[in-house]
């Protein structure tokens, strides 16, 4: 309901959802054939994605590493200036978002010990802080001298980023998401400890630091109010379910 809701609600949204399925079924099928022309699909799709939402260049550590797993060994050389040209963007996007919004700095959720993004709670904490220099260097300063208050924190968007329950749902809302995302969880989980067809890897990577990107950045800055953040990732969720489901089914078998 999540997922339909955000993607007939807003232009942007569904967009950015469809995009993140053409990219992943494009690095499956180049997975799967090895044809070099679908490599110009990926990338075609990894900037569409990044083009219809500011999130979509999380993707670009994940598609990179995808590439560094899937390809022979003397390709992977290619892969450490792309890395480079990566890490650039990512930076360069960061400190741009962040110079030229006037409302909002990149500490200004940890200030508020913000767990949702501008909704909870919003109580203001005395914190040891830098005011000048780039947006990651006030970042990077935040975490290294607020650590404990940055963990706590953290797990707090953690749970919230990934549970998706909020305390100005319903009961029967928060209960209703637990009962759809829970097997989903339980299923993925069980998929890290099945052993693994070794053309499989280089997908299961990708979906892996996909997830493990997106939620490095939520512990960072904060969850989005209606859980719009997650459902980006709820294709890789589902994919790594289906493949426990068929593991299972075959033991059964």
């Amino acid at each position: 309901m999540p997922y339909s809701s955000w993607n007939v609600f807003l232009y942007t949204e569904s967009v950015f959802y469809s995009s993140i399925l053409f990219l992943t079924s494009a690095i499956i099928r180049h997975n799967y054939t090895k044809k070099k022309s679908i490599v110009f699909l990926i990338i075609f799709a990894l900037v569409v994605t990044i083009l219809s939402r500011p999130l979509g260049i999380l993707f670009i550590p994940a598609v990179l590493f995808y590439f560094y797993v899937s390809l022979e060994k003397k390709a992977r050389l290619i892969i450490i200036p792309a890395g480079i040209i990566g890490l650039g963007v990512l930076v360069y996007a960061t400190n741009i978002v962040f110079t030229t919004t006037t409302d909002a700095t990149i500490t200004l959720s940890a200030k508020e010990g913000c767990v949702v993004c501008g909704v909870l709670p919003a109580t203001n904490v005395k914190l040891n802080l830098l005011t000048a220099g780039s947006p990651l260097q006030q970042l990077y300063y935040y975490v290294s001298h607020n650590f404990s208050h940055f963990i706590t924190l953290g797990f707090a968007r953690l749970n919230a980023f990934f549970f998706m329950t909020r305390p100005y749902y319903s009961a029967r809302h928060n209960i209703f998401l637990l009962a759809f995302i829970i097997p989903l969880y339980i299923l993925s989980g069980i998929s890290f400890v099945i052993k693994k067809e070794s053309r499989y890897k280089p997908v299961f990577y990708f979906m892996v630091v996909s997830i493990i990107t997106f939620a490095i950045v939520i512990m960072l800055q904060c969850d989005d109010y209606h859980n719009r953040f997650i459902l980006g990732l709820f294709p890789f969720l589902l994919i790594l379910s289906g493949k426990t489901t068929i593991w299972l089914v075959s033991k059964k078998n």
